[in-house]
């Protein structure tokens, strides 16, 4: 017979024991096998003692332990049970969702006999991780462009190999899906995300109608929860739509139980709505057929990156004729390549943010036009 135990849960988890116990005579080389599921961490080589002499093997990728009798003769003796204990598993303090642990075993080549009766649930007092940092920021809120979205986060338990952290609710992006590799051949995201060591990049997949985008722990790495680490991901902005918060949680594999359920940062984005935090302009003479110059300053909420376009337009009644190349001035000037496309009809002038340059925070721009006689 096979029984087993577990401990109190604590911080590393729980301890479990197994207690073979055996009523029939066992040969010298007799083997003892047991799989026991889910337990991904534990000792290399689990102690066993007991009143049978044997050796064991651990072989952690099948989670199966092997038993072989070393005494010469037969044992127990009839009618005598003969017992070996196995210590030295630990389930994960957050394995919550291991609603059902249920070990077997194997003498020589019989029928394998299922342990009924050690569940690892709720009810064991397991706890789940937390996200200790938690929080998402982006690069552009302008409709239709790339942006750069980034998530700071550290979880307070360790994320083990293969474990996946999984950000949902990024919808309204023009982002198409990027599949999970098929052979050799895959769909990548470009440029690819940018991951700290110990995610395998190449594997992130994104589902775009609901917003999921998945990233994956190398089979071999563990990531510490004893500093922030940062994931950045390129995304197409909506054309127009209201900034929505994702869900991040941490899942392991292979039986995607929650080691860190769904959070909430605090904040939103793909907004898409960037605007001007305040804009004014002044002229400097009302006179009719004179000189004007039109002074305009204004703050953008997000950078307008190099060869994005700023439209001013209601300019209408002046006297100054269409021009390609209208000068501009002001201390900024030289962000907008100091020109600027100019139409008298519909009083609108469009500045080209230069290639070098940006704007960001208070900007002042000045054209000249002939008052209207």
């Amino acid at each position: 017979t096979l029984t087993a135990s577990k401990s109190t849960p604590g911080a590393s988890g729980v301890a479990l024991t197994f207690r073979v116990t055996f009523d029939r005579v066992l040969e010298a080389t007799d083997t003892i096998t047991l799989w026991i599921p889910s337990v991904t961490n534990a000792a290399a080589v689990p102690a066993v003692s007991g009143t049978l002499s044997v050796t064991s093997a651990w072989t952690a990728s099948t989670n199966t332990l092997v038993l072989t009798r070393t005494a010469t003769g037969c044992a127990p003796s009839p009618g005598v049970a003969g017992t070996v204990t196995i210590q030295g598993f630990v389930l994960p303090s957050y394995t919550i969702s291991y609603t059902n642990l249920q070990p077997t075993y194997q003498i020589n080549n019989y029928a394998a006999v299922a342990l009924a009766g050690l569940s690892v649930a709720n009810s064991c007092g397991l706890s789940t991780g937390s996200w200790i940092t938690v929080s998402v920021s982006e690069s552009v809120m302008e409709p239709c462009q790339p942006n750069i979205v980034s998530f700071t986060l550290r979880p307070s338990v360790p994320a083990p190999p293969s474990s996946r952290i999984v950000i949902t609710g990024l919808t309204g992006t023009k982002t198409a899906d990027i599949s999970s590799p098929t052979g050799t051949t895959q769909t990548a995201f470009t440029p690819a995300p940018t991951v700290p060591t110990g995610f395998n990049a190449s594997l992130t997949t994104w589902v775009k109608n609901t917003g999921t985008l998945t990233l994956i722990v190398t089979d071999s790495a563990t990531i510490s929860s004893s500093a922030d680490f940062v994931i950045s991901v390129e995304l197409i902005n909506p054309t127009s739509q209201t900034a929505v918060t994702p869900s991040i949680s941490l899942v392991r594999s292979p039986l995607w139980a929650e080691i860190i359920p769904k959070t909430a940062p605090t904040m939103s984005v793909l907004g898409a709505k960037a605007s001007f935090s305040s804009a004014t302009v002044v002229e400097s003479s009302t006179t009719t057929a004179a000189a004007n110059t039109l002074t305009f300053t204004f703050s953008p909420s997000q950078t307008i990156a190099g060869g994005r376009t700023i439209t001013i337009d209601g300019l209408t009644g002046s006297g100054t004729a269409d021009s390609s190349t209208l000068a501009v001035g002001g201390t900024d000037s030289a962000k907008v390549g100091a020109t600027g496309a100019w139409t008298k009809n519909t009083g609108t002038l469009v500045l080209t943010v230069a290639d070098c340059c940006s704007i960001s925070g208070s900007t002042v721009l000045t054209i000249t036009v002939t008052n209207s006689a």
